[in-house]
């Protein structure tokens, strides 16, 4: 049996599988940008297998499908009142995320935002873990103000 990412890459090119076995444990192929449907019979269309789908008479090749996934961006404003201290942040619209930057910071006291603050942010793909790194002491008392972040996070 053969495995065929059909524009992917697949950690398993071919196994060997006896007439009339389960065909066992399928890999999952990966490609930027899509997320993998499954193993079908033909490169488009033709039916999906599964592992318990069993080997005919003759050599199989295994086509996988994809969908493609649109590149989204969200911007999200985040209140921090501790130096330090990692807040987390989900998006809403995005489950994959790609990249994550802080796009402007501030030091909110009352109604006012007029002094600096220095944010950083990463990302582990799922979530977005933001930090206040400094703010100016002369304008700003955290936690009684608070620093605000605006992170854009880009996914899908």
């Amino acid at each position: 049996m053969s495995f065929n990412a059909n524009g992917g890459s697949c950690s398993e090119n071919t196994r060997l599988v006896q007439y009339g076995a389960a065909y066992g444990a399928l890999p999952t192929p990966s490609a930027s940008g899509y997320r993998f449907l499954g193993w079908f019979t033909h490169p488009t269309g033709g039916s999906q297998v599964s592992q318990y789908s069993t080997m005919g008479a003759c050599n199989t090749t295994l086509y996988a499908h994809w969908q493609q996934l649109v590149l989204k961006s969200e911007k999200i404003k985040i209140n921090l009142y501790a130096v330090s201290t990692y807040y987390t942040v989900t998006p809403s619209t995005i489950s994959q995320i790609t990249s994550a930057e802080i796009v402007s910071s501030g030091c909110v006291f009352g109604i006012d935002s007029s002094s600096w603050a220095n944010c950083s942010c990463y990302t582990d793909g799922s979530h977005v873990y933001v930090r206040l790194d400094s703010y100016d002491t002369s304008k700003c008392t955290i936690p009684n103000d608070r620093a605000v972040c605006e992170i854009m996070i880009k996914g899908y």
